[in-house]
């Protein structure tokens, strides 16, 4: 679902952090430019569901379950990754007081130096 709304600056009113980002690099006058989508409940839903089972996978006891949570984990972090706006990320960075490297090492298999690998066996967006 596309959407542009009027002051987009209000979207950032609960996360001051990117607010200052904005306000830093003098963007408040541009982001009427950005097309906005917005998930519905079904599809956050969804994809919440999925990252609890992949939760679930990891924190079990079983080897078996804790190899394959990992691979739920990288493709969970492409696939909703690739959804999210630069935004969003940056936001979630500064929560979890992590920097790029940080998530470049957690994610090696998929990250280098904090571009995501793209061949022409599997291409991802950069």
């Amino acid at each position: 679902m596309a959407n542009n709304i009027e002051n987009t600056m209000d979207l950032f009113k609960d996360y001051p952090y990117m607010h200052g980002v904005i306000e830093d690099h003098k963007l408040e006058n541009e982001l009427h430019r950005i097309k906005w989508h917005f998930f519905d409940e079904k599809e956050v839903n969804e994809q919440f569901g999925k990252i609890l089972e992949t939760y679930e996978l990891l924190t079990s006891s079983a080897i078996p379950n804790i190899i394959s949570g990992r691979e739920n984990a990288i493709q969970d972090y492409v696939n909703i990754g690739n959804q999210l706006h630069v935004f969003s990320k940056e936001q979630a960075r500064h929560e979890l007081n992590m920097s790029n490297e940080d998530v470049a090492r957690l994610f090696a298999k998929v990250e280098l130096g904090g571009a995501k690998y793209c061949t022409k066996e599997n291409p991802q967006q950069l």
